[in-house]
């Protein structure tokens, strides 16, 4: 099957679903583990940020997007506001990072919890979460991300200065 037509039939399956979710998502996803190295053809690098956004679908209800992460990189913690988000890692392995905010701390961010999901795998990101994703293997990752509603802003944290950075737009989880 042409690459296109996989992504063209992962965006109709999805705006064909009556209620989108974490599960009719995940489901709708679950033919297409066999075109994950097509889809993973189309990411697009970023020498320039941690990396690489190409937009596939945005319509209000929902967005679609392919990231393209070159070895040992990362984006700093942000979250998606008031839109949950299911990525499926289509090359490579992605690490999360889950975190929480320490008022004991100052502000600092904690780790909730970190996992490694292996490629052909999805994670799940709750609306106001705040994560971050890296790829700290020798190998470039891509990731297929679905968000619901269609992000319109996120907050960017930068640990080191405790700065909150509201980014909007086509923008990445990074400093503008």
């Amino acid at each position: 099957m042409e690459t296109r037509t996989v992504l063209d039939n992962i965006v109709r399956g999805i705006g064909n679903l009556p209620n989108l979710s974490r599960d009719s998502i995940q489901n709708s996803l679950n033919g297409c583990s066999s075109d994950l190295r097509k889809l993973a053809s189309l990411a697009e690098f970023s020498s320039s940020h941690p990396y690489g956004r190409k937009i596939i679908e945005n319509n209000g209800r929902f967005e679609m997007l392919l990231t393209g992460w070159e070895p040992n990189t990362a984006c700093l913690p942000h979250d998606h506001r008031n839109s949950d988000g299911l990525i499926l890692v289509c090359e490579g392995k992605a690490r999360n990072k889950s975190y929480r905010v320490s008022f004991d701390s100052d502000r600092q961010l904690e780790v909730n919890y970190s996992e490694t999901i292996e490629e052909g795998s999805t994670f799940f990101v709750r609306k106001g979460e705040i994560h971050s994703t890296t790829n700290d293997s020798s190998r470039r990752m891509v990731g297929l991300h679905i968000y619901w509603p269609a992000v319109e802003s996120m907050m960017v944290y930068e640990p080191q200065t405790k700065r909150v950075f509201n980014v909007t737009g086509e923008a990445g989880a990074w400093i503008p």
